[in-house]
């Protein structure tokens, strides 16, 4: 197994509105995932795991990135501007790829003594489906993981900046409802298309 693990995914792919946007995160081959604990309106004890990374409530996304980007070696995330979106597989690919380029970057940067590897210690974890366009020293061992919980830090990275992009879009048009559907195909936003016409941050093919 290759010592340098790199992971990725994306969030925002569904969406008719906003950006899509890529995260990736750096880890050591050896290191271990955390569970998250939390009591519930009952007082009971629900843990919550990175290996089922949309089941984590969005009152816990703050404190789970906070955990990653300690954690993590390094990490990254790309927005894909809706101006930009021509199919959003296509889109999250590209961001993805972006993503994991400047997390291995960073991490150079941050600590070049660890992360000066050659291709065979260091892997990218994808999603199954494609093929993340991403070269550092010659080819990187790409592998499709279904989910582990690597990726599912990527993905909450993911989620979180894609929250953040879209709250600053609701700002500038509050009519559409983003806060609440993000950018998704909810019977409000839906309504406010018809009614009001698209916006800038509406992809094409909405």
């Amino acid at each position: 197994m290759a010592r340098l693990i790199i992971s990725v995914d994306a969030a925002g792919v569904r969406a008719i509105a906003g950006p899509v946007t890529g995260a990736a995160v750096l880890y050591e081959s050896s290191a271990v995932e955390t569970i998250f604990a939390v009591k519930n309106k009952h007082g009971e004890l629900v843990r919550y795991s990175l290996t089922d990374p949309k089941k984590i409530p969005n009152s816990l996304i703050a404190g789970v990135v906070a955990h990653i980007r300690r954690t993590a070696l390094s990490c990254a995330f790309v927005h894909r501007p809706a101006r930009v979106v021509t199919t959003s597989k296509e889109a999250a690919w590209v961001a993805m790829g972006q993503a994991a380029a400047r997390a291995a970057e960073r991490a150079v940067h941050q600590n070049i003594a660890a992360c000066q590897v050659g291709p065979e210690e260091l892997e990218i974890h994808i999603p199954p489906g494609g093929h993340c366009p991403y070269i550092l020293v010659g080819r990187i061992g790409q592998r499709h993981v279904a989910m582990d919980w690597r990726r599912g830090a990527a993905f909450i990275l993911a989620r979180a900046a894609h929250f953040d992009a879209l709250n600053e879009i609701h700002r500038r048009f509050p009519q559409y409802d983003l806060l609440n559907n993000r950018g998704n195909t909810s019977q409000l936003h839906l309504k406010a298309l018809r009614r009001y016409g698209r916006t800038p941050e509406h992809r094409n093919p909405a």
